[in-house]
């Protein structure tokens, strides 16, 4: 069985994005690479890469309460199609 999961690109905007991340919830062998750093803002980072740079998401309360409940959401959609691998698109 293959399936396919089609969504919107979140990066399709007009606003200027100043840094991008691919987070997996993992740290083993989760830094951009050189190439992938020359690119600028073009750049996506990973989960170690966010952790160096400190950056943190910064959300009222209501918005982190509806940001979780989508994440637990999204958790049991995977766990319950036995599907491991993730990103989220920061």
């Amino acid at each position: 069985n293959v399936r396919f999961v089609v969504m919107n690109n979140v990066f399709a905007t007009n606003l200027a994005l100043h840094v991008r991340f691919d987070i997996k919830g993992s740290t083993l062998g989760r830094t951009a690479s050189a190439n992938e750093r020359k690119k600028g803002l073009r750049a996506i980072y990973k989960d170690l890469d966010m952790v160096a740079m400190q950056t943190k998401l910064r959300m009222g309360p209501d918005r982190k309460r509806a940001f979780l409940k989508q994440i637990r959401s999204d958790c049991h959609l995977l766990m319950g199609l036995k599907i491991m691998d993730y990103s989220l698109l920061i």
